[in-house]
């Protein structure tokens, strides 16, 4: 059974396709994205930088992400 929380965040979701407003945005430049994952997609694609998966934090160097990534797995914990 799919709780009252997660139907509103599923009807959310839905409107946001409807709508195109993206709660997500880029500050980098203009764009703005519906889902978490697709801006996480654009910053490592067009603007190449490293971007932690977990908490979406944006990281210059390829040792800060492992350090970074460590972090965020003891946050989960």
């Amino acid at each position: 059974m799919i709780s009252t929380t997660d139907m509103n965040r599923i009807l959310q979701y839905h409107i946001r396709t409807h709508t195109g407003v993206g709660p997500y945005q880029c500050a980098y430049c203009a764009s703005s994205f519906i889902q978490k994952i697709a801006i996480v997609l654009h910053l490592k694609s067009i603007h190449k930088l490293s971007v932690c998966w977990e908490c979406s934090a944006v990281l210059c160097k390829q040792f800060k992400f492992r350090d970074q990534a460590s972090s965020a797995q003891r946050e989960l914990s």
